[in-house]
């Protein structure tokens, strides 16, 4: 063992940079001005009282603890980082104006109700090592964060399901609600024989649109059907991988980066004809959707598409959020690779050069992702409805020279 080291820390600060002090809710007062007032052959401003004041209001507090370790082997051929941490935040701003009745008739301030924690874990795994005339390193890291509510300021529930549905204590947060797709309805006659989604006793439906699941099995498709389907679009993990070569002048390095854990909503993508007003992938959706063979002719063959058929904006059976909708985005992209070529010295020399380096690179070449409508967008989309500039493919040829 050549290196090994331990490693702790733990503190606790006051934390504003989630709050809203400028409302002042911790000083009595009034609001001026508020609302005009005729008095007498005038108008005149009038006052508002400010509401209870919080003379107690404050910071939140935030505790963090880390702990953790490396080492290295073998003169450096193996080495092994791992560190675990949390956060637990205490204080966040919340009131009780829906755990108090309505009678009470009085505005409530903020208080320091709420509390959060954040957890997670960072490993990175190296192997360095020369053989012969080939020398080589590759570096591995993986990184995993949950956020969890661990008390939030609501109304009791008033039954079991809306305890179920609703209550966020000791829950993770980013859970996203939707119903359960079985897929698209192949004809009318399933689309007659399925459960009503539309409010309209499935009218207005074609094959080709999304089938929801009736969870509750009342023959009506509502929100009492949904169910958690997924996360929101920011990743739970996130992963990378380094390696590099060396061998007689000869130089290769690449660099992948993934990340997991996390969903894309692309809802508006199946009603709106005019998606992205034509810029983007608006046009390739058009082309992958269920229609007609003869458009012209309401009574030719359906032809199948990966999207519903093209609906005027507004239409919203087919826009809801569901497991056919949110996009699983995880996905491994090579985001540089670069292969280089560095000239004998003795052969520079002769020319009155110091340096010499040929090379070719490439940014963004390769990205593994899951298919379906993923292979319609970038998985690194931070928006929703795939309105989003995808990352750009780049390759380069280049020469470096040192005098």
């Amino acid at each position: 063992m050549d290196n090994l080291k331990i490693r702790g820390s733990y503190g606790k600060i006051g934390d504003e940079s989630n709050s809203d002090f400028k409302g002042f809710e911790y000083l009595t007062g009034y609001k001026y001005p508020s609302g005009s007032y005729v008095l007498g052959e005038g108008v005149s401003n009038g006052l508002e009282d400010r509401g209870l004041p919080n003379m107690l209001l404050t910071w939140y507090e935030s505790t963090t603890a880390n702990i953790g370790f490396e080492t290295h082997v073998l003169d450096g051929l193996f080495g092994l980082e791992f560190d675990y941490f949390e956060r637990r935040r205490s204080g966040l701003l919340a009131n009780r104006l829906l755990t108090l009745p309505a009678s009470f008739g009085q505005a409530l301030p903020n208080e320091n109700l709420n509390s959060d924690r954040t957890r997670g874990f960072e490993l990175i795994l190296t192997h360095r090592n020369r053989i012969g005339d080939v020398s080589y390193l590759i570096s591995a890291n993986f990184t995993n964060t949950r956020e969890l509510n661990r008390y939030v300021e609501k109304a009791a529930p008033g039954n079991r399901y809306e305890n179920w549905r609703d209550n966020e204590n000791d829950r993770y947060k980013n859970i996203t609600w939707g119903y359960e797709a079985l897929g698209q309805f192949q004809s009318f006659e399933e689309i007659l024989n399925a459960p009503i989604q539309d409010g309209n006793g499935n009218k207005s439906l074609l094959p080709g649109d999304i089938r929801y699941k009736d969870i509750n099995g009342d023959g009506i498709i509502d929100s009492k059907d949904q169910i958690p389907i997924g996360s929101n679009d920011t990743p739970t993990m996130y992963y990378g991988l380094n390696l590099s070569v060396e061998w007689k002048g000869i130089d290769f390095t690449a660099f992948f980066q993934g990340a997991g854990g996390h969903v894309v909503q692309a809802g508006e993508t199946f009603t709106d004809p005019f998606i992205q007003q034509g810029l983007g992938n608006g046009v390739k959706f058009w082309l992958d959707r269920w229609h007609r063979e003869d458009p012209a002719d309401v009574n030719s063959a359906w032809i199948p598409g990966t999207m519903p058929a093209v609906r005027p904006t507004g239409f919203s059976a087919n826009n809801e959020t569901s497991t056919w909708s949110l996009l699983k985005a995880d996905y491994l992209r090579l985001k540089t690779v670069e292969l280089g070529y560095t000239l004998p010295r003795a052969w520079v020399n002769r020319v009155g050069l110091a340096h010499v380096r040929l090379y070719v690179n490439s940014y963004n070449p390769l990205t593994f992702t899951r298919g379906g409508m993923m292979k319609y967008m970038d998985p690194e989309n931070s928006q929703t409805n795939l309105h989003y500039y995808p990352q750009m493919k780049s390759y380069n040829f280049g020469v470096n020279v040192t005098f």
